[in-house]
């Protein structure tokens, strides 16, 4: 008897500890608030940088706690101008959810960007409050990159503060064709008056829809120049509306190629015209996947001019216009766009080309 009372005691026993022992699992307050600090990042912004207002984390959930976190934000060193003002870039919205940037231009003249801060952006930060209950129990600080950026035309992203890599610019200009939407190798020209500019490595997708050759846009972007030749890449479009924007921009010119044409750098990328003689016809069919064809055009007063097509690049109709047409000793009716591929940082007139050729009927 006594051994039956205790064998069902024993099976009992870890039913009764388990339900009166019963471990309540709740993290605690201090465990929460170190999490909630964890959930916030802001290491993107510290990276790559911004230079346009974004949202601002402003409560962290922790199981059942939550914080509040509220911001102040500064520049990690003082940026001033030439007359001593002070510039501030990023400021914390009224209602405490939005950091408000004003990115630096840097083509300000006043700031001194390029021969004073050394860089294309201004080292900024946020310092998050965190609370509970209304009780501030940590502060946080975190590095903001703005990016600096460059409102400009054509002409000016072939000046010396802006001929270099990675620096964010926005320009008007009208859309003049592309290279081919057949390869990976895409890229859109654009013009303002006379001065050109390549957009490299573009996605056609990103496109405005129905555009057309002559219609004006607005591009953001970033400078990639490449061998002297001023690039865009990473860009955005839209179609320009503004009539101002519009009034401000010159039509599109196509440069008439002879003798006493003198390019400018700006030049660069722009269609040129050329009626001449064709000699020093080469082609390179080394590759079966990339042929590439080389000459020179001699015009009536004795300007020449060299000419390359790279199949690569090209339309497979266009190319095989270059294979029929452009042989020594063919008078031929060319437009084009203006190439540079020199390593040297000095513009040169005698190492421009013009690329893709386009056959009059």
């Amino acid at each position: 008897m006594k051994k039956g009372y205790l064998l069902v005691l024993s099976l009992l026993s870890p039913l009764a500890l388990t339900g009166c022992g019963k471990k309540d699992t709740k993290m605690s307050l201090e465990d929460a608030k170190t999490q909630a600090v964890n959930q916030v990042s802001y290491s993107d912004y510290a990276s790559e940088g911004v230079q346009g207002d974004f949202e601002l984390i402003t409560k962290s959930v922790v199981e059942d706690y939550t914080f509040d976190i509220s911001y102040t934000v500064g520049e990690l060193k003082e940026y001033k101008g030439k007359d001593d003002s002070v510039y501030h870039f990023i400021e914390v919205s009224t209602d405490g959810k939005t950091a408000k940037v004003t990115p630096p231009n840097y083509l300000d003249a006043n700031l001194d960007f390029t021969n004073v801060y050394k860089s294309t952006y201004a080292q900024c930060y946020l310092e998050a409050s965190f609370s509970y209950n209304g009780e501030v129990y940590k502060t946080k600080k975190y590095n903001i990159k703005v990016n600096a950026v460059s409102s400009c035309t054509i002409k000016e992203l072939y000046g010396e503060n802006l001929l270099k890599s990675g620096i964010s610019v926005e320009v008007d200009a009208y859309y003049m064709g592309a290279y081919s939407n057949t390869t990976h190798y895409q890229g859109a020209f654009v013009q303002d008056g006379d001065a050109g500019l390549l957009i490299y490595g573009m996605d056609y997708n990103k496109l405005p829809a129905g555009l057309k050759v002559g219609d004006p846009i607005h591009i953001t972007g970033t400078t990639s120049p490449y061998n002297g030749l001023q690039e865009l890449k990473n860009c955005t479009f839209t179609v320009l509306t503004d009539e101002a924007a519009i009034d401000k921009l010159a039509k599109p010119v196509t440069i008439e190629f002879n003798k006493q044409t003198k390019f400018e750098y700006y030049n660069l990328s722009a269609l040129v015209h050329v009626k001449g003689t064709v000699s020093n016809y080469s082609l390179n069919d080394s590759d079966a996947s990339r042929r590439k064809i080389k000459g020179k055009i001699t015009t009536e007063d004795g300007g020449v001019i060299t000419v390359f097509a790279d199949e690569k690049y090209m339309d497979a109709d266009n190319f095989a216009a270059v294979v029929s047409k452009f042989v020594d000793g063919a008078t031929v009716d060319v437009t084009s766009f203006l190439g540079y591929y020199s390593k040297s940082s000095t513009f040169n007139a005698s190492s421009v080309q013009l690329v893709n050729p386009i056959f009059a009927d």
